[in-house]
């Protein structure tokens, strides 16, 4: 049995979801995989890594938007800067990876994290290991640097991605177009509104808008929650908090149900995040690009508030570009428009209208019929 590694950082949710639906689309090919998914920054010893690739992300999730955007300015001028860092880290972790993968012998990695491809990359050269490493490319456009990572192939799902990819130096003959990858379930169709709604305790005929800022729910929420509480009469807003307990307790406290306000209702963890689309009419918040990518995939108009980091603006305006979600940056004209859709039947119904050419959403198959392919290819010239 072909075994492949699929390496990830536990930060937010969509590595992490790319990782699952990954695993899940190989364990569904007809030859067996035998599929190790990989939290490197638990697996591997030190934490170095986490420092790097998960804290420090944590840590401009939650920096005032002028740092993040002078953060990423920096990296935009001096890529090197950030290069040397990384590398450093990468080398010191080069030998615990080279010691993972000649343990493990994988015929393939298939990484979902930029910094993964760049560990295991030095690990496999330290270690002489001649197995394929390929990258999971996971935002619809725009691109940093640092995601050229030695990887072999990168996967990508837009034209824009592959401009991008390309703009860094990344060869034509090294991109492999996938659809959507989404996480596990989100293939599916969604539940009835009126019985996801019943689930999740919001009221069953009311127009819904689902409010989330990613799977660690941070973000400046609270001046568009605010607005909403006090102005919105004709919607009931889903707020998922993600890992954010806090934030889910602030909510609870802060928004008391009453007759003359906004209803404004928390969720932590739920089980079957279909139930919280199906329960939903539009979303909003900032433009992770798994939000992104599920918006598109159920025509659920995205309303981006703000954005968690300056890279999302790629993803941000993909979506308003191509008519899947508007972009609201004050708190006023997100209430505004919320109230426009919630009220007016017609501008709903033309927010929702389908593309002409549908995006395919099997990006995960897509990932594992290809690498089984191509370890295939490799076994019949051996």
């Amino acid at each position: 049995m072909k075994r492949v590694l699929v390496p990830y950082f536990n930060i937010g949710l969509g590595h992490f979801a790319f990782a699952r639906s990954v695993k899940k689309a190989f364990e569904s090919l007809p030859e067996p995989w035998e599929v190790r998914l990989m939290d490197m920054g638990e697996e591997l010893p030190g934490k170095m890594l986490t420092n790097m690739y998960v804290e420090s992300w944590r840590t401009i999730l939650g920096a005032p938007k002028p740092v993040k955007s002078f953060l990423f300015g920096l990296n935009r001028l001096a890529p090197w800067a950030t290069d040397l860092g990384l590398a450093r880290g990468n080398r010191r972790n080069a030998s615990a990876a080279a010691a993972f993968l000649t343990q493990m012998k994988p015929d393939a990695i298939v990484a979902c994290h930029w910094g993964t491809a760049h560990v295991l990359n030095a690990g496999r050269r330290k270690a002489g290991i001649d197995v394929p490493l390929y990258y999971v490319y996971g935002e619809l456009a725009g691109i940093v640097p640092q995601i050229r990572s030695g990887a072999d192939n990168y996967f990508y799902m837009t034209a824009e991605a592959e401009r991008a990819l390309i703009d860094i130096g990344v060869r034509q003959e090294q991109l492999v177009q996938i659809g959507l990858v989404l996480q596990p379930g989100l293939e599916l169709p969604l539940p009835e509104r009126g019985a996801a709604r019943r689930e999740l305790g919001l009221a069953e005929n009311r127009f819904t808008v689902l409010y989330a800022l990613g799977g660690e729910g941070i973000g400046n929420a609270f001046p568009y929650l605010d607005a909403y509480y006090s102005e919105a009469r004709s919607s009931q807003m889903l707020v998922l908090t993600g890992k954010n307990r806090e934030f889910q307790k602030s909510i609870q406290e802060r928004y008391p149900q009453r007759a003359d306000r906004g209803s404004v209702v928390a969720a932590g963890y739920v089980q079957d995040i279909k139930t919280a689309y199906g329960a939903s009419d539009i979303l909003a918040g900032k433009c992770g690009a798994s939000f992104a990518m599920e918006a598109i995939r159920y025509r659920r108009p995205l309303l981006v508030t703000a954005l968690g980091a300056p890279n999302e603006a790629h993803n941000r305006d993909y979506l308003v570009e191509h008519g899947f979600g508007y972009y609201v940056p004050r708190p006023e004209q997100f209430v505004e428009e919320t109230e426009r859709l919630s009220r007016d039947e017609a501008a709903y119904q033309a927010a929702i209208a389908p593309e002409p050419t549908p995006i395919p959403h099997d990006g995960a198959t897509d990932i594992a019929v290809w690498v089984a392919q191509r370890a295939s290819e490799t076994i019949r010239q051996a």
